[in-house]
């Protein structure tokens, strides 16, 4: 999201400082109070919805060195006025299109962001019984290689052995909790995707990956272990689901081929099944009216 922004700056003259320089020309004695929810992680205020009302700190190059690393080398069309557009920055040497020192961007207040979701998971979490670890909030790249993670820590803390007075007393239960923005990677055919979106293909592989790692050591399947993914804004890609909550004995209660599930995204269709107790693992809350990303446990 943090390149898209940087290219959506080149595209609409609202964003990368636009907003204010609009309200700067219609009154010099503009004075602007920015209240910024981020759904970005790191919370740079230049990148959030592409920084409408503060400094643009990137330059028409670096769109266009943009679109050549992400764009142009997966054959992703844009349409010709667009790219011409972008193009115009390949030779820019100004340093961005913000360098009016006149004009007064006012103080701005980060309201919402992810950090502060993580940490009131936390609490709830220590008022329910558990012990609290906080891995992060810039969780990122793909979903089923975060997933891998998520339960190779759990894995780990159940069988750790601390050899020395150094090691982290774990106080059991324990609640692993994260947050960021993962990814999932389709294949560029369309029609052999199927419907899901990143936490639920996380929550999916992670019920796969418990189940592999116990065939692995001629163990049943762990139950003990429940991992959980989802979007802070109640959606998660083209579903009415916001993620998933799955366990060690998901894939036995639910059975069907979750293997071909996986393969072409297909997270929804599967997750969306009911066990024998009448239970879904897909997390249905409808739309929260925020987003500060996603949150993992």
């Amino acid at each position: 999201i943090q390149d898209m922004n940087v290219i959506r700056k080149r595209l609409e003259v609202g964003k990368g400082g636009g907003l204010a320089r609009a309200a700067a020309q219609q009154s010099s004695s503009t004075n602007m109070v920015s209240l910024i929810l981020s759904d970005v992680l790191g919370d740079p205020l230049d990148l959030i919805a592409s920084g409408p009302t503060v400094r643009d700190t990137s330059t028409a190059h670096n769109a266009w060195q943009l679109v050549q690393q992400h764009l142009i080398p997966k054959g992703l069309e844009l349409p010709p006025k667009v790219l011409a557009l972008l193009e115009q920055g390949s030779n820019s040497t100004d340093d961005n299109n913000d360098n009016d020192t006149t004009i007064h961007y006012g103080p701005t207040c980060l309201v919402g962001h992810n950090g502060l979701a993580v940490t009131r998971a936390a609490d709830v979490a220590h008022e329910l019984g558990y012990h609290p670890i906080v891995l992060g909030t810039q969780f990122q790249g793909e979903a089923r290689d975060a997933a891998t993670f998520l339960v190779s820590m759990a894995q780990h803390l159940q069988q750790q052995s601390p050899p020395s007075k150094y090691s982290m007393a774990t106080k059991f239960p324990v609640a692993l909790i994260a947050g960021g923005e993962t990814t999932v990677t389709l294949p560029s055919d369309a029609t052999q995707t199927g419907k899901g979106g990143r936490n639920q293909e996380l929550a999916l592989t992670a019920a796969v990956t418990m189940r592999q790692q116990r065939q692995a050591s001629g163990l049943p399947p762990l139950r003990n272990i429940v991992v959980a993914s989802v979007g802070t804004d109640g959606t998660d890609g083209p579903t009415d689901a916001a993620g998933a909550v799955v366990d060690g004995g998901t894939l036995a209660r639910l059975g069907g081929d979750v293997t071909e599930s996986l393969q072409h995204h297909d997270a929804y269709h599967y997750l969306e099944q009911v066990d024998p107790q009448g239970n879904s693992p897909l997390i249905r809350t409808g739309p929260t009216g925020t987003n500060v990303a996603d949150i993992m446990m």
